[in-house]
C-alpha cells in the first residue's frame, strides 16, 4: 500500500504530460496509402461525388489544383476529408467506386487494410483478457496479497468503431497486491488500473476483487452511452508509455482534425523554406509561426513524395525533426501537428516522457518527430543517430536567409494579428521619511568603519543619499522602441514669441543660418519651431507626390551629455506629432544609431558620438535633411563640431550628387576668438560662418521684437571686489621652501615661473614629459610631487590653509597605500621630506583665525548680506575654476555656522573617476534640490554656465573666475531673477581681464553688424573662399599624416615611476580599437599599474 501511494505522489509532483493522440484505424490506413491516393486521384473528377464536402471545401480544393496541380489538390482533398470525422470514410469509398471516377482499386485496398487492422485489434483484446483471467485464477501475482485493504483494478477495452454495445465484467477476490500486476497501469489515485486496447464490439471489461470470491458480471451499455464514455475517457500519463504510431493497442484521444488554411503573410514567410533554403522566419508573437512550420513541413513531405513517385531511388524518404527549447512547448506543438497534418505520422519524445521506445525507433516509424533541443543534443552526443537522418530540421538560429513579411498587402494583414497594447509606467517615489533605512545605514556605516578598508561613515552616508535618485529612467530612451518604458509626458503647445519668429525666419526659408540670442531667451524653442516647420514642409512635398524628395529627417547635436536629456525632454513635450529619439555614448539603448535614425523623425545626440559614427562610415551626413547644432560657437579648430562639418564641406566641394542637409546653428555668444581689433573679430565670425556653411547671421532686428526680447534678457547689478592676498602667509612660505629643495634635488629645474600659479604647473608638466622621454625617472617623480605642492598653494591662496594641506596629505596617503610600483630612493626621500615638515604645516593650518584669507572673508560677507535680503527665497551660484577649489569652498561654507541655512552643494562636470567625480544622476539630484529650495547655493565649475536648465538665481558670484567673453555672457545669464546681483571677488589681474571681456563683447556685437550689412554675394564669396582653403589644408594634412607603426616585439614598456622593464609590446593586446590589455598573469602579478611613455600602434 505504501509503495503504491508513494509512487502516486511522485507522479503528481512531476511535470504532467499530455497524452498521445491516437488516430482512428481508417486515418492510419489512409496515411499509409497517401502516396497512391495523391497520385491516383484527379480532384476535379471526384469532388462532385463527395457529399460530405461543403462548397467552401470544394472551392479550396479546386483552387489548389488550379494553382499547383492535381497532386497538391489531392493532398488538400484528403486533409478536408479527415476533418469530417466518421462520415468521410464511407463517402470516400462510394466516390472512388463511382463510374466517373473509376478508382475501384484504391477503394478496395483501403477497405481491405482497414478490416485487417480491426481484426488484429480484436485478437489483441481477446489475448489480453484471457491471459489476465488465467494468470489471476492461478494466483500468479507479482507480490503476495495484502490482508489490510481492498483495491479495484479496472481493464477498459475500448473499441475503435463503436458499433456494438459494451460488456462490463466485475470480479471480486479476497486480498490485493500492494501494486498492480503488469500489464496494468495506475489511474485514479493508484487504486484503479487501466489498460486500453483496440477492440471491435466490446467497450469495457471491469475486474473487481472483493472478500475472497471471484465474481464476474457483464453489464451492457447502449451504443450512445458507450460512445459518450469513450469521449469522456480520462487518459492517464501512463498512456505515454507507448507513443502514437508504435502499437495499435494504445489509448485513443479524440482529435478534431482541422484544415490548414494559410494566411497571405504566412505564405510569404514560408516561401524561401518551401524552396529548400535554410531560413530564419521572424514574425511577431501571435501571428502563427507554428502554422508556418506546419506549412513548411507539409510542403516538404509533398515534395519528397513527388520525388519518390518519380522513381528516384537515390533520394531518401522525407523525414522531419522539429525541436523546441522547452518541454511545455512539446505537447502544444505535437497537438497542433496532429490536428492539422493528419496525413503524416507524428510522434514526440523528450527527457520527461515515459515512452519505452528509443529515439531511433520513433524516428523510423514516424514522418515527423517533435523533441526538445536538449534531448536531441544528448542523442547526438551518444552517436546513436545523425543529423543526416532527417531531410528537414525546424529549429532556431540556423540560417542562410532571414525572412520577414515584406509584401505591403501581407503587412496590412499581419498587423491585424499583432498585439500593440497601451503601456504605462508609474514612477513611484521612495518612502520619506524612512527610519528603517536610516537605522540600517547607520549600522552598515559602523561595520564599514570597523573594517578599515571601506570609506568613512560620513562618505558612506553621503553615498547612500546619492543612490536615492537613480538614472534608470534614462537607461531606455523613449521613442527608440515601441516596447520601451514610457514616462508620462505633459504635452504643451509651442507658442512662439515675436522675436523667436524673427530668429527662425531665414531657417524657415531653408537657409543655412547662425541664430544668435542672449541666454534665457529660448533658443531651444527656436530650434523646435524650425524643426516643426521643416517637417511640415517635408510632409507637403511628400503629399505632392515628389518621389525624388526624401522624407524629412532631423539631427540635433549638443556638445555635452548633460544637455542631451534636457533637450530631448523639451522636444518630446512640445513636438508630440513627431517621433523623437536620443542616443549617446552613455545611454544604454541597445539600438544602433542607424536604426534609431530610421525609426525616428528627430534624433538628438552628442557631437563626439556622431563624429565616431561618421568615422565608422555606417551613416552619412546626407541621411538627414536638417542638422541643428547647439552652442555652435564651438565649431572652430579641432572641436568635434568642426570635424563633423569638415565631412559636410568635403561632400559639398567635391560636387557630389548627394543631397546635403540644411544647417542651423544656435549660440548665445559667438565670441571674437580673443581678438580685440574689430576687423580681427569680424574675420573670426566669418570663419565660423564658413565652418557652418552659413548663408546668414541672424539676430533680432525688428524694434518691436527688440523691446520684447529685453524683457527676457538678464541684467543683474554688477559688483567687483578686489581682494588682497593673505599676508603674512606662513603656509605658503613653508611650502615654497619645500618646493625649492625638491627643484634643487632634480638638477633639471633651474629657473621657473612663480610658484602657486598656472604657469608654474604648465612648466613642471612640460619638464616632466621631456625627462620622461629621456628616462630620467628621478626627475619625473620630483615633478609629480611638485605639481601637488603647487595645487596646495593655489587652493590655500583662494581658501583656507587647511584646504591646501589636504591636497598634499591626501596625495601622499593615497600614493603610499596604493603601492603603484616599487618605491625608489628618490620617492623615499620625498616621503621623508613631507613627513619631516608635516607637523609644522598642520600647526600653521590650524591657526586660520590668525592668518585669514581676505577673499574668503569677502565671500562670507557677501553671502551674509544676501541671506539678510532674500532669506528663504535666495538662490545663488558661486563659479570657481577647478573641482578641488569647489570642494574647498563648499567645506568652508559648511563649517561656518552663520551660513548653515544656505545648505550648499557642489555641481561639477560628469566624470566617472578622479577628484570630485560626479555622475549625471547626482547632477540631476542636486539641480532638483536647488529648484525645490532644499539647497540654496551651488558651488559650481563651468558646467553650470551653458545650457543647463537651472532655476532663476538671485545671486551670482564669480570667485576669482574669469575666462573669456563667451564665459562672461553665459555665467551672467544665470542671474535671471528680478533685482539679481552679480559679484566678482578676486585678484586685480583677473578683474582687469573681466573688464577686457566686456570690451570684447561690445566688439563682437559690432562685428555681427558688419557681417549682416555685407551684400549676400560678398558674404557667400568670402565663405566659399575660406572653405576651399580649409579643405585643401585638411587634405594636405591627411596626406602627410602616416601613423608610425612598430613591430610589437620591438616595443619595450617601462614603469614611469621606477624605470623598471615591464613587458614587450607583443604582451599587450588591443581591445575595441582603443583599450590595451595585458593578459599574462605573471606580468599582472608583479605590477599594479602600467604606464606607457608614448602612444604607439602595435603592428
Amino acid at each position: 500500500m505504501s509503495s503504491l501511494n508513494s509512487t502516486h505522489t511522485c507522479r503528481n509532483n512531476s511535470l504532467e504530460e499530455e497524452p498521445d493522440y491516437e488516430d482512428p484505424i481508417e486515418i492510419k490506413v489512409l496515411r499509409k496509402q497517401r502516396g497512391d491516393f495523391m497520385h491516383g486521384i484527379i480532384p476535379s473528377q471526384i469532388v462532385p461525388h463527395l457529399t460530405c464536402l461543403t462548397r467552401a471545401d470544394e472551392s479550396c480544393i479546386l483552387a489548389a489544383t488550379s494553382r499547383k496541380g492535381d497532386i497538391e489538390g489531392a493532398g488538400v482533398l484528403l486533409y478536408h476529408l479527415m476533418t469530417k470525422k466518421d462520415v468521410w470514410y464511407e463517402d470516400l469509398l462510394k466516390a472512388l467506386r463511382n463510374n466517373d471516377v473509376k478508382l475501384e482499386h484504391l477503394a478496395t485496398s483501403l477497405e481491405n487494410e482497414v478490416k485487417k487492422r480491426k481484426e488484429e485489434v480484436y485478437d489483441i483484446e481477446m489475448t489480453c483478457e484471457d491471459s489476465y483471467s488465467e494468470s489471476y485464477d492461478t494466483g500468479n501475482l507479482e507480490s503476495p496479497p495484502s490482508q489490510n485493504c481492498n483495491q479495484v483494478y479496472a481493464c477498459h477495452i475500448i473499441t475503435e468503431s463503436g458499433t456494438k454495445p459494451g460488456i462490463k465484467t466485475e470480479l471480486h477476490v479476497p486480498g490485493v497486491p500492494d501494486y498492480p500486476p503488469p500489464p496494468y497501469s495506475k489511474v485514479e489515485h493508484g487504486y484503479d488500473q487501466a489498460l486500453s486496447v483496440d477492440n471491435e464490439g466490446c467497450h469495457g471489461d471491469v475486474i473487481k476483487q472483493d472478500g475472497g470470491n471471484i465474481q464476474s458480471k457483464r453489464v451492457y451499455e447502449s451504443e450512445e452511452t458507450a460512445k459518450e464514455s469513450l469521449e469522456k475517457e480520462v487518459i492517464s500519463p501512463a498512456a505515454e508509455s507507448t507513443p502514437v504510431g508504435t502499437s495499435e493497442s494504445q489509448t485513443r484521444h479524440v482529435i478534431n482534425y482541422e484544415v490548414l488554411k494559410p494566411r497571405g503573410y504566412q505564405e510569404e514567410l514560408a516561401g524561401p523554406a518551401c524552396k529548400g533554403l535554410n531560413s530564419i522566419i521572424c514574425a511577431p508573437t501571435g501571428t502563427g509561426k507554428t502554422h508556418v512550420a506546419m506549412m513548411v513541413s507539409k510542403n516538404h513531405m509533398h515534395r519528397a513524395m513527388e520525388v519518390q513517385a518519380a522513381g528516384n531511388s537515390s533520394t531518401s524518404k522525407g523525414k522531419i525533426l522539429l525541436t523546441v527549447h522547452m518541454t511545455p512547448l512539446l505537447n502544444q506543438t505535437y497537438k497542433r501537428f496532429k490536428t492539422y497534418l493528419p496525413l503524416f505520422e507524428t510522434g514526440k519524445i523528450s527527457g520527461v516522457t515515459t515512452s519505452k521506445l528509443t529515439f531511433e525507433h520513433l524516428a523510423k516509424i514516424n514522418d515527423i518527430v517533435i523533441t526538445t533541443a536538449g534531448f536531441f543534443e544528448n542523442i547526438l552526443e551518444r552517436k546513436t543517430t545523425s543529423i543526416s537522418a532527417f531531410s528537414l530540421i525546424i529549429l532556431y538560429e540556423y540560417a542562410q536567409t532571414f525572412v520577414t513579411v515584406q509584401n505591403p498587402d501581407n503587412k496590412v494583414e499581419l498587423e491585424k494579428y499583432v498585439s500593440i497594447p497601451d503601456k504605462f509606467t508609474t514612477i513611484a517615489a521612495t518612502r520619506s521619511p524612512d527610519p528603517f533605512q536610516d537605522r540600517i545605514a547607520e549600522t552598515m556605516a559602523e561595520i564599514e568603519h570597523k573594517t578599515g578598508d571601506i570609506e568613512s561613515e560620513e562618505t558612506a552616508k553621503e553615498s547612500l543619499e546619492k543612490e536615492v535618485i537613480s538614472p534608470a529612467a534614462e537607461s531606455t530612451p523613449v521613442g527608440t522602441s515601441e516596447s520601451q518604458t514610457r514616462h508620462v509626458i505633459n504635452y504643451e503647445v509651442l507658442k512662439p514669441r515675436g522675436y523667436q519668429e524673427e530668429l527662425a525666419g531665414p531657417a524657415y526659408k531653408g537657409l543655412n543660418s547662425i541664430i544668435c540670442a542672449p541666454v534665457g531667451t529660448g533658443k531651444t524653442h527656436v530650434a523646435m519651431m524650425v524643426s516643426k516647420n521643416h517637417m511640415h514642409r517635408a510632409m507637403e512635398v511628400q503629399a505632392a507626390g515628389n518621389s525624388s524628395t526624401s522624407k524629412g529627417k532631423i539631427l540635433l547635436i549638443v556638445h555635452m551629455n548633460r544637455l542631451l536629456n534636457q533637450t530631448y525632454k523639451r522636444f518630446k513635450t512640445y513636438l508630440p506629432l513627431f517621433k523623437t529619439g536620443k542616443i549617446s555614448g552613455v545611454t544604454t539603448s541597445k539600438l544602433t544609431f542607424e536604426h534609431l535614425a530610421k525609426i525616428n523623425d528627430i534624433v538628438i545626440t552628442t557631437a563626439g558620438f556622431f563624429e565616431n559614427i561618421l568615422e565608422k562610415k555606417t551613416t552619412s551626413i546626407s541621411a538627414f535633411s536638417l542638422i541643428i547644432i547647439d552652442e555652435c560657437h564651438y565649431a572652430m579648430k579641432n572641436h568635434s563640431y568642426n570635424r563633423i562639418m569638415t565631412e559636410y564641406l568635403k561632400i559639398k566641394l567635391a560636387g557630389c550628387s548627394a543631397q546635403l542637409p540644411q544647417i542651423v546653428g544656435l549660440t548665445a555668444c559667438p565670441g571674437t576668438g580673443g581678438k580685440s581689433q574689430l576687423q580681427a573679430a569680424q574675420t573670426h565670425l566669418l570663419k565660423l560662418c564658413a565652418n557652418l556653411d552659413a548663408q546668414t547671421f541672424v539676430t533680432v532686428q525688428n524694434p518691436d521684437n527688440k523691446i520684447e526680447l529685453e524683457k527676457y534678457v538678464s541684467k543683474p547689478d554688477k559688483f567687483t571686489t578686489i581682494a588682497a592676498t593673505r599676508s603674512p602667509d606662513p603656509f605658503q612660505d613653508r611650502i615654497a621652501e619645500i618646493m625649492a629643495e625638491i627643484e634643487h634635488k632634480t638638477g633639471d629645474i633651474e629657473t621657473c615661473p612663480q610658484r602657486g600659479t598656472e604657469e608654474y604647473e604648465q612648466f613642471i608638466i612640460t619638464t616632466r614629459n621631456e625627462t620622461l622621454n629621456g628616462n630620467k625617472h628621478e626627475t619625473v617623480q620630483c615633478c609629480e610631487h611638485l605639481i601637488q605642492y603647487n595645487k596646495a598653494l593655489q587652493i590655500s591662496s583662494m581658501c583656507r590653509m587647511s584646504d591646501g594641506l589636504k591636497i598634499i596629505d591626501g596625495f601622499y596617503n593615497e600614493r603610499w597605500q596604493r603601492g603603484q610600483h616599487e618605491t625608489t630612493s628618490i620617492e623615499k626621500y620625498l616621503y621623508k621630506l613631507f613627513r619631516r615638515n608635516s607637523s609644522e604645516l598642520f600647526d600653521i593650518s590650524e591657526d586660520e583665525n590668525k592668518y585669514p584669507n581676505p577673499k574668503v572673508l569677502k565671500l562670507k560677507e557677501n553671502l551674509a548680506e544676501e541671506i539678510k535680503k532674500m532669506d528663504e527665497e535666495l538662490r545663488g551660484i558661486i563659479f570657481v575654476k577647478t573641482r578641488a577649489l569647489a570642494r574647498a569652498i563648499y567645506e568652508c561654507i559648511v563649517d561656518d555656522k552663520t551660513l548653515k541655512s544656505l545648505k550648499p552643494a557642489i555641481l561639477v562636470g560628469v566624470k566617472s573617476t578622479g577628484v570630485e567625480c560626479m555622475t549625471q544622476a547626482e547632477q540631476d539630484t542636486r539641480l532638483r534640490k536647488f529648484a525645490l529650495g532644499h539647497c540654496k547655493l551651488l558651488v559650481a565649475t563651468s558646467v553650470a554656465e551653458e545650457g543647463l536648465d537651472i532655476k532663476e538665481c538671485h545671486m551670482l558670484i564669480r570667485y576669482n573666475y574669469s575666462t573669456n567673453v563667451i564665459s562672461l555672457r553665459q555665467s551672467s545669464g544665470r542671474a535671471r531673477a528680478l533685482e539679481s546681483t552679480e559679484h566678482f571677488i578676486g585678484d586685480e589681474d583677473l578683474a582687469t581681464r573681466d573688464s577686457v571681456n566686456v570690451f570684447l563683447d561690445q566688439q563682437m556685437e559690432k562685428a555681427i553688424d558688419l557681417i549682416q550689412d555685407m551684400p549676400q554675394a560678398q558674404l557667400q564669396g568670402t565663405v566659399r573662399h575660406t572653405q576651399m582653403n580649409d579643405i585643401a589644408e585638411v587634405y594636405e594634412k591627411e596626406s602627410k599624416h602616416i601613423p608610425v607603426k612598430f613591430k610589437s616585439n620591438s616595443v619595450k614598456l617601462y614603469c614611469t615611476g621606477c624605470g623598471k622593464y615591464v613587458c614587450n609590446g607583443n604582451d599587450v593586446y588591443i581591445y575595441d580599437e582603443s583599450s590595451h590589455i595585458i593578459v599574462d598573469k605573471a606580468i599582472i602579478k608583479n605590477i599594479a599599474t602600467i604606464m606607457t611613455t608614448r602612444s604607439v600602434m602595435l603592428g
